[in-house]
């Protein structure tokens, strides 16, 4: 998808937010259901248990196995520093804590929209500024 295309999104907090991510999380399912696959962005792997309680313990295990869940119909695919979504193509993506450069690896991969919970405002201030995300 063209960079002009994508749909970019954020919900405006810092640190561990379980409504935040909460909010985030649902609005993945829904926009993955409309636009397969999702994906969950996280900066590493052992990221994926601070999800909980907004994931089940199951979909966390799938996710850190397979780096696949189906969620309440929804196929979510993961994605960490080093972990590219295996899928040729991408819906949407909630990008959790992460930083402006795996944001930017993100945008290369022309997802249908990206939807940012950001650990620290000033770790995503290049991709702000380039992008003008409007809040969730």
């Amino acid at each position: 998808m063209a960079a002009d295309e994508i749909h970019r999104l954020i919900i405006d907090t810092e640190g561990r937010d379980e409504e935040a991510l909460k909010l985030g999380i649902d609005w993945l399912r829904a926009e993955a259901l409309a636009e397969p696959p999702g994906v969950i962005a996280v900066p590493a792997l052992r990221t994926i248990t601070s999800l909980l309680p907004v994931i089940t313990p199951g979909e966390a295990e799938d996710l850190g196995y397979r780096k696949e869940v189906v969620s309440n119909g929804a196929r979510l695919l993961l994605m960490t520093k080093l972990v590219q979504p295996d899928s040729q193509r991408i819906g949407p993506v909630l990008a959790i804590w992460v930083g402006d450069v795996m944001l930017d690896r993100i945008e290369e991969l022309g997802p249908s929209a990206i939807c940012v919970v950001p650990w620290q405002r000033d770790q995503i201030q290049h991709w702000r500024d380039a992008w003008s995300p409007a809040d969730l």
